[in-house]
């Protein structure tokens, strides 16, 4: 992993800096998150849409799921479903 700061580059980051990092990026390990009540559709085409499904309110920040939906699905691509942590 490469790490910059005000541009320039730093190296490796240290095992703390990337602990750190895990749990400033990370929801919080004694809260239940609230459940919000929000499915977007954010583009779509003919053969394609995209949309943002599963919102969890934390009190650090929110994660969602990113749906993505495919008429003819190209056989390389995995189906594992992806969540996004926003601090």
């Amino acid at each position: 992993m490469w790490v910059s700061r005000r541009g320039e580059a730093t190296g490796e980051p240290t095992s703390e800096q990337v602990e750190q990092w895990h749990r400033r990026m990370s929801p919080p390990e004694n809260e239940i998150p609230a459940s919000v009540g929000l499915a977007v559709l954010l583009g779509r085409t003919d053969d394609v849409a995209v949309g943002i499904t599963q919102v969890e309110a934390f009190s650090t920040g929110f994660r969602f799921a990113l749906a993505v939906r495919v008429r003819q699905p190209r056989p390389e691509l995995a189906r594992a479903p992806v969540a996004v942590w926003i601090a």
